[in-house]
């Protein structure tokens, strides 16, 4: 089910993405997937603009944590008849999208994700980070994969080099790579 935007939220999402340089065109509604409502942010970017990063900003004027927002770049918005924005035709063309393509916000779901990402908050000063956010996004740097390597090694006992939290890329596949090499050191 699609619904259109109130004024007021409409408001604060077109201040984010007007201004925004990555940002050539953009259409937003809520959807309804599954029983659990969503805030779906179409954008065609004019040049590289981070999903992710957007994705943030929206979240941020918009009360935090009114609703989930969901942010993909499509090359063109599918238009109806009218020249305005198909709202049916952009939720079809963004269920195909992957990452990075396409952000959504998805919390820790066991223990060690949620470590993980309260690490990587910390070293990162960020507010919220979701488990498929790719640390390129986040601000990765071979210091940061240095310190979240030791944080992670002193924790859990194992070992695990910086080059193993570069090629994970999000906290969602370096949680799989510390449960292996925990299995491996039993």
């Amino acid at each position: 089910m699609l619904e259109a935007l109130d004024v007021d939220m409409y408001d604060h999402i077109h201040v984010v993405l007007k201004n925004h340089p990555g940002v050539d065109r953009y259409a937003a509604f809520f959807v309804d997937p599954g029983g659990r409502r969503e805030l779906l942010v179409a954008v065609v970017p004019t040049r590289y603009a981070s999903a992710l990063e957007l994705r943030e900003r929206v979240w941020s004027v918009l009360g935090r944590d009114e609703v989930p927002v969901v942010v993909g770049f499509l090359p063109q918005l599918p238009l109806d008849m009218d020249g305005s924005a198909d709202g049916d035709g952009v939720v079809r063309e963004m269920s195909s999208l992957a990452e990075p393509q396409v952000s959504r916000f998805v919390d820790p779901a066991t223990p060690l994700e949620e470590d993980l990402r309260n690490f990587v908050q910390d070293l990162l000063e960020l507010p919220r980070v979701g488990m498929t956010d790719h640390m390129v996004d986040l601000g990765r740097t071979s210091l940061l994969a240095l310190e979240l390597s030791t944080k992670i090694c002193d924790k859990y006992d194992i070992q695990l080099a910086p080059e193993d939290v570069f090629d994970a890329g999000t906290i969602r596949a370096l949680t799989a790579v510390v449960e292996r090499k925990q299995r491996d050191r039993r």
